[in-house]
This record gives structure tokens, C-alpha cells and sequence, in this order.
């Protein structure tokens, strides 16, 4: 800001060599900022779709776009791929980020609650240059504690619904970029949550918790199916003896919280033999990718 200042200062004086010395000075600091990059080289790939001699054309546009990958590498909205976690005011939930286009950023929740469900979109963001909003300015205090003068702001959508999904609707958002974290606001709502990476223990806890409430469920279901199913007639045979041998034991069998008053009376302070665990792990884990193989690719 400064450079330029300086810049209009030394064309109104008419002062030749200054100006030169100040162009080139601005000039060295652009190519070193990737946003600055990643934007003239958009700008250019348009341009080239003018040139009429198709070789010409093809390797303009091609040059550009190598450029633009190159320098979106470097630009921190769009390294924001995979899970985040955030409080949503009910508690902390996961989020898989993942881009749907160029410019357009979705963030689906892994972990829902009774408004939004797993698996769903919580909102949307538009991260084109073109769209991107004034950044906030903060003070040289607020500069020093989110390490940086300004935040980029871009405009979005976030998804609301009443209890049990039922009237959901978009209403306006905004994505905030940090350092190294990113928040997003429900504008009407004037509702904020902010995102940061999970740590794999976090990751863990928080799908084991949703995993077992939907394991529950399952065997639930699956049980009551089984005893609609059941007559007198079947009942009479040693294979459904067994049958209801085994739904008398484990009706509603579940993956085990670890804050569950059961886990605690039945392990207390023991240790699990390593086999046990080892193979407790493995299953869970399995589980967690099926859960995740779900909502990802399904």
C-alpha cells in the first residue's frame, strides 16, 4: 500500500527514474504473492482463448494454467481438503472438506446432530477471486494474536433445518480464512463456528460416539425384527432355541462409550490383553472406514 502511495506521489511529481524504481519494486513483491499469481494467470487463460492460431492458443492456455496450479498450491483456501472439526453450540462435530469444482468449497458433515444429518451438507463457500469480499482490517493488537493485518472473507451458504431435518433451507454465509483454522458464519443467525484440524484421538472419539448410538439402533431393529418373526411353531425347533438363546443374551449389542457406567463397572482399572485389543481396534477401525466409504463415496 505504501509502494503504491509512494508510486501516485512520484507520477504526480513527474519523477522518471522514481517511478521506474517503484514499478519495479511492485513488480518483484506480486510474483511473490501466490493470490496475485494464481489471479493474473486466470485473467491470462482467458485471454488466450481469444488467439485464433489453435497452436498458439493451445499452448498460451497451457502455460497459464500450469502457472495457476502452481500458485493455487500455495494459496491457503484451497489446501483445506479432508476433516475439521468445530463446535456448532451442541457440541463438537466433524466436517469433510472437499471442492466440488474450481472455486467452490463444500463442507459435509461426518458427525451430525438432530438438525443436520451425518453425511449432509452443513454449508458452501465460493472462493473465485472475483467474488472474494473487503477483507477485515484489525487492529495491530487482533493483527497480533490471528497473525495477519487482514482476513479474507468469501461468500457462502449455510444450510439450517428444525429438529429431525424437517423445513431445511440455505441462508447466507461467510467463510473467514486464519492462519491455520477457517470459521464460518450463518448471517441471519449471526451464528460463528470455528474450524481447526482434529487430532486423531479426537477423530476417534467422536465417531466412536456415532458409531455406537447407530450400532444400538441397528441391533435394536434387528432384534425387534426378529422377535415379529418369530411363532409358536419356530420357537419349538433346537436352531431357534438357540436363536432366542442368543437375543436373550445380546439383544442390544453396541460398541461400548468409553464414559458408558457399564464400560466402567465391567473394565474399571483393567487393562484388555493386547490380542483383545488389537482385534477390538482392527473391527472398529473397519467399521469407521465402511462409515466413511458412506458418506465420501457413497
Amino acid at each position: 500500500a505504501n509502494l503504491q502511495e509512494n508510486l501516485r506521489w512520484s507520477q504526480a511529481a513527474g519523477d522518471v527514474v522514481r517511478v521506474r524504481e517503484l514499478k519495479a519494486a511492485i513488480k518483484r513483491l506480486e510474483e511473490r504473492d501466490p493470490d496475485f499469481v494464481y489471479n493474473n494467470a486466470l485473467r491470462e487463460m482467458t485471454k488466450a482463448e481469444a488467439i485464433k492460431d489453435p497452436t498458439k492458443r493451445e499452448f498460451a492456455i497451457k502455460q497459464y494454467r500450469t502457472e495457476a496450479e502452481m500458485a493455487r498450491s500455495c494459496i491457503g483456501r484451497f489446501q483445506l481438503d479432508g476433516l475439521w472439526v468445530g463446535n456448532y453450540g451442541n457440541g463438537p462435530q466433524l466436517i469433510n472438506v472437499t471442492y466440488s469444482d474450481a472455486h467452490t468449497l463444500v463442507a459435509t458433515k461426518v458427525t451430525g446432530d438432530k438438525f443436520i444429518n451425518r453425511g449432509e451438507d452443513s454449508f458452501t463457500a465460493n472462493l473465485a477471486p472475483s467474488e472474494e469480499a473487503d477483507p477485515i482490517e484489525l487492529s495491530d493488537s487482533a493483527a497480533s494474536k490471528w497473525g495477519a493485518k487482514k482476513l479474507q472473507r468469501h461468500p457462502g451458504e449455510g444450510f439450517v433445518a428444525l429438529e429431525g431435518g424437517k423445513d431445511k433451507k440455505r441462508v447466507d454465509g461467510q467463510l473467514v480464512m486464519f492462519d491455520d483454522y477457517f470459521s464460518f458464519t450463518w448471517i441471519p443467525m449471526k451464528h460463528t463456528v470455528f474450524f481447526s484440524r482434529p487430532t486423531a484421538q479426537q477423530t476417534l472419539a467422536l465417531m466412536r460416539d456415532i458409531l455406537s448410538k447407530e450400532d444400538e439402533i441397528a441391533n435394536m431393529k434387528s432384534h425387534l425384527e426378529h422377535c415379529y418373526n418369530l411363532n409358536d411353531d419356530t420357537c419349538t425347533t433346537a436352531t431357534d432355541q438357540t436363536d432366542m438363546h442368543d437375543i436373550k443374551e445380546e439383544p442390544f449389542r453396541r460398541i461400548m462409550r468409553s464414559d458408558d457406567p457399564i464400560f466402567v463397572a465391567e473394565h474399571g482399572d483393567k487393562k484388555v490383553d493386547g490380542a483383545t485389543t488389537s482385534k477390538l481396534a482392527f473391527l472398529k477401525l473397519n467399521k469407521i472406514k465402511g462409515y466413511l466409504d458412506d458418506i465420501f463415496l457413497g
